[in-house]
């Protein structure tokens, strides 16, 4: 967003009586881009705001929204500015919004996710954190002893979304020897994760992002680790 649209936001939201959050921390309740519609029907907003906005149930708008409200006076319904993803033909932000009003779990809850490897876009820390916005936890060591015991209390609870142990990976500049270190840490701990009954998912961050997405949590699939190779 450009400064003099960020001051015109900052300027509506002044008049109209609204706070204007500029960090990924804080939970509101719009996030506003500044995209055309064609960029926002054909993926152009997929930034980490974007799927932040989509996991906290947020709407999701142009920058148009700010202006016509600017020129009404008082903020005008969102339904004709909404930003979404065309690539799968869903709503997400509004199927968000929607859970979030049932107060239906959130779209990671009971999900314990290990990163690993070398993540840019988006950062290591900015996964961390649409995966906590998600609901789920993130763990430097799947299974760890620490962890181990919390699994095993587990079991015997009534759990209505059993514990998801996710592996969630990205790879360098030398993609075969990320490939081997990988492959080892999986044996690793699927090794652990068999003598206590559990299974590992194994998923690239861009199937993690396509399953914020289309805010389904049923299209995360795994990997092919060879097919990464390509």
């Amino acid at each position: 967003m450009t400064p003099m649209k960020k001051h015109q936001l900052e300027n509506t939201a002044k008049v109209l009586m609204a706070r204007v959050a500029d960090d990924l921390v804080t939970r509101p309740t719009h996030v506003v881009m500044d995209l055309s519609q064609e960029q926002s029907e054909s993926g152009g907003g997929r930034t980490v705001k974007y799927f932040l906005g989509i996991l906290r149930g947020c709407w999701v708008l142009r920058y148009d929204w700010i202006i016509a409200s600017m020129n009404a006076g008082y903020w005008v319904h969102e339904s004709p500015y909404q930003i979404y993803d065309n690539e799968f033909g869903i709503n997400a932000p509004k199927i968000s919004r929607a859970s979030h009003l049932r107060r239906d779990p959130p779209l990671f809850a009971g999900c314990e996710v290990q990163l690993f490897g070398t993540f840019t876009r988006p950062t290591k820390d900015e996964l961390e954190l649409m995966i906590e916005a998600g609901g789920g936890m993130v763990v430097s060591q799947l299974f760890s002893w620490s962890m181990r015991s919390t699994v095993l209390r587990s079991d015997g609870a009534d759990n209505a979304h059993p514990t998801r142990h996710i592996i969630l990976y990205d790879q360098a500049n030398n993609r075969v020897r990320d490939l081997r270190r990988l492959k080892t840490e999986i044996r690793s701990v699927s090794a652990v994760a068999c003598t206590l009954d559990r299974r590992v998912q194994v998923v690239h961050h861009r199937e993690f992002l396509d399953c914020i997405a289309s805010y389904d949590i049923s299209t995360m699939g795994e990997s092919d680790l060879y097919a990464d190779l390509a």
